[in-house]
């Protein structure tokens, strides 16, 4: 007996780009900094209508945000960015006012736009 045509193997390293809201700063997951192609910068869109924000991987300019710095030697990866005004505008965009020990989001890449878009709502 063989499988059928319509499976395929489960690869549990692959999983949804995230990033965890804490009340100063925000921390990226691996696979989201990997999706943005370890971009040094990024642009933040915010959608009010649809509680929706996406970060995109950009080239340095004056709206750009400092987002992926090479780790030094022997240091783990950890894209953080900080910003209590960043932290409070996206939370005005999930209508949320306190992030508590912290709020995980999960993601949606989109490879054409080389962007990641995060529905606030869920």
């Amino acid at each position: 007996m063989s499988l059928p045509g319509s499976f395929v193997i489960y690869d549990d390293k692959v999983t949804r780009p995230f990033f965890t809201m804490r009340e100063l700063y925000l921390t990226f997951s691996k696979q989201a900094v990997e999706m943005l192609e370890y971009s040094p910068y990024v642009h933040l869109f915010m959608d009010y209508n649809n509680k929706q924000i996406a970060f995109q991987a950009c080239k340095k300019d004056r709206l750009a945000i400092p987002f992926y710095k090479e780790p030094e030697e022997g240091k783990q990866m950890l894209v953080r960015l900080n910003g209590k005004e960043r932290v409070t505008a996206i939370m005005k965009v999930a209508g949320i006012t306190d992030c508590g020990k912290g709020i995980r989001f999960y993601g949606d890449f989109l490879p054409e736009d080389k962007a990641i878009v995060f529905d606030l709502k869920k």
